[in-house]
């Protein structure tokens, strides 16, 4: 599985305004179609693990220790930074559980069918916010 396999299967389970990932890109510089809703913290992440797996480009393939490895350290510190919100807890919490998905649940982008623009209509991502208000719930108890 490649770095860009990775992204673009980030980039659907989280959302085009999480992981705006450019179709065309060639390297790391031009990953990113437009600004992340969490911008410093998703470039990061890409950056980080672009390197902990010694990519050069953006085909080059990347490792499930090598990859975990740089979330558990950017996780710890998102969770111990004084500016972390419930937003940016949230995001980190699903980036890494899509990214744990992507190696151990074989959905790996390579082994779907992938519908070409012409086929395929445009519609709009629906959020599941439930467990956003549920565990707002349990925190007031």
């Amino acid at each position: 599985m490649t770095f860009k396999q990775l992204i673009e299967y980030l980039e659907n389970q989280l959302g085009y305004h999480q992981v705006p990932v450019d179709p065309r890109a060639q390297g790391l510089r031009d990953l990113f179609e437009s600004c992340p809703l969490h911008d410093r913290l998703t470039k990061q992440l890409a950056r980080d693990i672009f390197k902990r797996n010694k990519c050069q480009r953006v085909s080059d393939p990347v490792y499930q220790d090598k990859t975990e490895a740089v979330l558990t350290e950017i996780r710890n510190y998102v969770h111990q930074g004084k500016d972390t919100d419930i937003d940016r807890f949230n995001y980190i919490e699903d980036f890494c559980q899509a990214v744990h998905e992507f190696f151990t649940a074989g959905n790996a982008p390579q082994n779907e069918p992938t519908p070409s623009s012409a086929d395929a209509p445009v519609s709009a991502q629906i959020i599941d916010f439930d467990r956003y208000r549920l565990r707002k719930l349990r925190w007031r108890a």
